[in-house]
């Protein structure tokens, strides 16, 4: 039996990993160029701004160009980017009224009595503007609440549109089950079946 020389194995060794690197440097160029030329997936996630300035209110849009969503997910999607604005619209308004005010009361204490309001009088300018505020944000109130109980329907419809895409070939599988079951049941003659016109 010939024995291998240690300079020979580590001959080989060494054409073995220079083999190895030249087959890495072959791929990576192809590997980068899939990479590049792969289309991007289209992301189906909303996306969340950060808070509005004004309003402090986190606005999301969803992308409906993804195709990815279905008819009843888009009315949805719809209807509560509607309720979002009118949300964001009513807050906006809201924070602005109230800077106003606030801005106007601060005003008139330092032009009285030469000095910003104390906490005390600030409490009392807060009490007296929701106090004055009350209609207007009990109809709000009520308003938000009869919008998202409507959200609930459409709400319900595309989760279980979603739930229907997503289990789509275990529900297919399951429904041919069912039809065979049935099959074999009324070939057994267990079950009914009307043959042309039956009268009792």
């Amino acid at each position: 039996m010939a024995l291998v020389s240690q300079s020979s194995t580590a001959s080989i060794c060494r054409a073995t990993q220079t083999i190895k690197h030249v087959r890495l440097m072959r791929t990576v160029p192809t590997m980068i160029q899939d990479a590049v030329s792969r289309p991007l997936k289209t992301s189906t996630a909303p996306a969340v701004s950060s808070p509005h300035p004004i309003s402090h209110i986190r606005l999301v849009q969803y992308n409906e160009e993804s195709g990815n969503y279905t008819e009843e997910q888009r009315a949805f999607y719809r209807h509560r980017e509607r309720v979002q604005r009118w949300h964001h619209q009513f807050w906006t308004e809201n924070n602005r009224h109230f800077q106003a005010a606030k801005l106007a009361y601060e005003t008139s204490i330092v032009s009285t009595y030469g000095r910003q309001p104390t906490p005390s009088e600030l409490s009392v300018f807060y009490k007296d503007y929701l106090n004055a505020s009350l209609e207007r944000h009990a109809a709000y109130n009520s308003l938000w609440w009869k919008e998202n109980t409507r959200m609930l329907l459409p709400a319900l419809r595309a989760e279980l549109c979603s739930l229907r895409t997503s289990m789509g070939p275990i529900m297919h599988g399951v429904d041919a089950w069912w039809q065979r079951l049935g099959h074999a049941i009324v070939r057994m003659g267990g079950g009914y079946r009307a043959q042309g016109i039956t009268v009792r």
